[in-house]
């Protein structure tokens, strides 16, 4: 037997697993926004999508959520919310439809397009960097709650 067989034998000449196996082309199927302003993508087997190639330059997405210790700067390298979207959109993935955990740190104007809201706290909102983001954020969760205030008010029987 040639070496290459040899690799997937036991000692003994037991064939381990699948031989041949191919995992198929990833596809973006989540994506978790990060308050430090990164995103992670992931694909349809849950591992996680390095970046995309856009008009010749390179995105690169969040492997793992930050950790305490890193400095604010330390992950400037990645992409930021509003360029892992784009990067997305220009792969031809429709974003909104991926599922989706923290809050994007997007412009007033795109999170009203959001199907829902995420459910963060403001205190949570306050600690987004980007002044701007920020104060469009906590807009946006402050009207979301308060047309849930009076969604509820009117359901109830009088």
């Amino acid at each position: 037997m040639d070496d290459e067989m040899n690799q997937f034998q036991s000692p003994g000449g037991f064939v381990f697993g699948v031989q041949g196996w191919l995992w198929g082309e990833p596809r973006p199927k989540s994506i978790t926004f990060f308050l430090d302003g990164t995103a992670k993508v992931c694909d349809q087997h849950g591992r996680p999508i390095k970046g995309a190639i856009v008009d010749s330059k390179e995105v690169k997405f969040a492997a793992a959520p930050p950790k305490f210790e890193d400095i604010p700067s330390a992950r400037d390298h990645l992409a930021t919310h509003k360029e892992v979207i784009a990067a997305l959109t220009a792969e031809g993935v429709d974003w909104l439809k991926l599922y989706s955990a923290g809050w994007p740190q997007l412009p007033y104007a795109e999170l009203v397009k959001l199907p829902e809201l995420p459910p963060t706290p403001i205190e949570e909102l306050s600690k987004i960097r980007n002044l701007g983001l920020r104060k469009d954020a906590i807009r946006a969760r402050r009207e979301a709650d308060e047309a849930k205030v009076k969604e509820l008010y009117s359901a109830e029987p009088e």
